[in-house]
Order: C-alpha cells, then sequence, then structure tokens
C-alpha cells in the first residue's frame, strides 16, 4: 500500500511518472511534426517536441541519482496524495495516445496537444523543477516552460484562428499557467528580491548538506546584511528601499554558481549555501559581491553590505552542523559590522 512507502521511494515514482508524462507529450508532437500537411505547422511540432525533451533528459538526470531523492526534504504535505494524482494524469494520458495522432486536423491537433499540455500544468511539476534544479546542477525549466507555453499560444492564434474554441483553450492554458507560476514561486520564493525565502532555503540546504556529507565535501555559509538599512528607509523612504534590496539580491545571485543556494533570510538580511566549496572560493564569492555591491547607485542611494562567512564539514547530525555554520557566519557578520561595515570577515 501506498502508505507503507518511505517518502523517498514515493518521490523516486513522482518524478518517474513526470517522465513518462513528458515522453507522451515528446512522442505526441514528433508524430503530429510527421503528419502536418503544412511547413510552418510541422516545424511548430517538432520545436515543441525538442523542448519536451530537454523535460525528459531533465527528468532522467534526477532518477540517475536515487540517493538524493531518498534524501530529499518533505516537499510535498501528502505525497502520496500526488503520487496518486499523478498516476491518475498517467493513465488519461494513455487512453488519449492510444487513439493515435495520424490524420488529425488542425484543431484536432491543437485539442490533443492541450490536453497533454494541461496535464503537465500538475503543480507537482512546477514545484520538482524549482527543487531538484538546485540538486542535480541544472538551469531551473521554469522561465523555459513559460515560453513553452507562450509558442503554444501563439500557435493556436496563427494556425486556429479560424476557431474561437481553439483561441479560448489557447488563453485558459495561459492563465492556468501563470497561476500555477505564480503560487509555486509563493511558496518558494521571496516576493519582492527573487531569492528562495528562508524555508525553502533550510529544506533545499539540508539535502545538499547530507549529499556533503556523503560525499566527505566541505559547505560554505555566507550571512549577507546590507549596511545601515533603516537610515537608507528612514532617510529615503521605503520605497528606495525597496529597489535596493531587489538590486542586492539580483547581485548576489550573479555572484555565484548555478549550485549555490541563496535566500532572503529574513529584513535585509541574505544567506547563501556553497556546497562542495573550497575556502579561498567561498572567501573570493563574498568579495566579488560585495565590491559589486559598493560600485552601484540606487536613486542617489550608494548602499554597501557586510558578509560573515564560515566553511566546514558536516559530521555527525547534518541539520545542527547546519545551524552551526549559520550561526558561526552570523558571528562574523556581526565582526565585520563592528570593524566598520562593507567587508567580509571569515
Amino acid at each position: 500500500m501506498q502508505s507503507e512507502k518511505s517518502d523517498g521511494k514515493i518521490m523516486f515514482e513522482i518524478v518517474g511518472l513526470c517522465l513518462k508524462l513528458d515522453q507522451y507529450a515528446h512522442n505526441a508532437y514528433l508524430a503530429l511534426s510527421s503528419s502536418a500537411a503544412d511547413k510552418d505547422l510541422a516545424s511548430f511540432w517538432q520545436k515543441m517536441a525538442a523542448e519536451e525533451f530537454e523535460h525528459v533528459q531533465f527528468w532522467k538526470m534526477v532518477l540517475e541519482h536515487p540517493a538524493q531523492l531518498e534524501t530529499l526534504p518533505r516537499v510535498f504535505d501528502r505525497p502520496a496524495e500526488i503520487l496518486q494524482e499523478l498516476e491518475e494524469t498517467l493513465e488519461k494520458a494513455q487512453t488519449l495516445m492510444q487513439k493515435g495522432c495520424d490524420s488529425l486536423s488542425v484543431e484536432e491537433a491543437f485539442t490533443l496537444a492541450y490536453r497533454l499540455e494541461f496535464y503537465l500544468l500538475h503543480p507537482a511539476f512546477q514545484v520538482l523543477f524549482n527543487l531538484l534544479s538546485f540538486l542535480v546542477d541544472h538551469p531551473c525549466l521554469d522561465s523555459a516552460y513559460e515560453t513553452h507555453i507562450r509558442n503554444f499560444f501563439e500557435a493556436i492564434s496563427r494556425h486556429g484562428h479560424a476557431s474561437p474554441a481553439l483561441e479560448l483553450l489557447g488563453e485558459t492554458l495561459d492563465r492556468l499557467w501563470k497561476e500555477n507560476r505564480r503560487l509555486a514561486r509563493q511558496a518558494t520564493r521571496d516576493y519582492l528580491t527573487g531569492c528562495l525565502n528562508r524555508q525553502a532555503f533550510m529544506e533545499i540546504s539540508l539535502h545538499l548538506c547530507l549529499l556533503a556529507k556523503r560525499q566527505d565535501e566541505a559547505v560554505g555559509v555566507m550571512m549577507i546584511d546590507l549596511d545601515r538599512f533603516k537610515k537608507i528607509n528612514d532617510t529615503w523612504g521605503h520605497q528606495v528601499g525597496d529597489l535596493v534590496l531587489k538590486a542586492s539580491g539580483k547581485i548576489i545571485r550573479s555572484g555565484l554558481r548555478a549550485s549555490d543556494v541563496v535566500a532572503r533570510y529574513g529584513g535585509e538580511e541574505f544567506v547563501v549555501l556553497m556546497p562542495g566549496a573550497q575556502h579561498r572560493m567561498v572567501v573570493q564569492a563574498a568579495n566579488r559581491i560585495r565590491e559589486a555591491f559598493a560600485a552601484q547607485s540606487i536613486e542617489k542611494v550608494q548602499p554597501t553590505l557586510s558578509v560573515g562567512v564560515a566553511l566546514g564539514k558536516m559530521e555527525g547530525d547534518v541539520e545542527a552542523c547546519l545551524y552551526e555554520l549559520i550561526r558561526q557566519a552570523d558571528m562574523k557578520l556581526y565582526q565585520a559590522k563592528q570593524a566598520g561595515r562593507n567587508r567580509v570577515v571569515c
């Protein structure tokens, strides 16, 4: 019974179902491309197939690391229910594909594609794209999928202009995608800076620390705080303060590797986890971020930030080790503030 399965086992099966659903879409679009009489339409289906193939490769990459999935944090409140929903969705996709993709009219082809894309809008896909891209060092498919949906909507307008029903399907799919994306980001992202929120950071970082322990690698942590941020708000207003926060999130992310994790920890404070890092690498990244931030001007404000750095290996209780690294980095941040701000202490 599903209730007897571990969360790790269920996560493995959920990712497997995501793979199968994307494979169905990929195969369907290849078939539609082969049977399309119009060259432009055939080229569109071929492009859709290529984009689905990127998703297929992503899921395969994830499944190549079953040990990672077994140690994933509890991503879903009720993973067994998500698994059941995806199993039912796969059955619908199988039934749909049994009817074949040959000899379909343009409207029938787009209706088939709409149903497949609708299945792929299950919230599990969005959540896993956001989480697993950190774990397999792969660009998040979030923005790529937005282009995928937009191209589908535009193709309906070009090729299905004679059918109001088709245009309605495209508008509905576009709206569903945007709403799903909003909800997924709301659950994991800070709305102002675009960085992860504190809860998502801890879930992802705990998993990465477990991997670091297994591979006997060090983990680097930065605590970053904007200098005299209250004075900025008091002098220039909260709107300018928000612009400074947005810029800080962008600059911090741009100074890190794709595999590093950054979050708004609270207020004007950010936290960064750098798995598999060496001391020099972490310090260089911290100084790179500090210098880039100090070099900018925002609404006549020239803000600075201070950084505290800690580095260590995961020994014993991984969660306790992670919290200890964060505590040590926070202590170094305090020392940076006491020493005059706009500096890195490690």
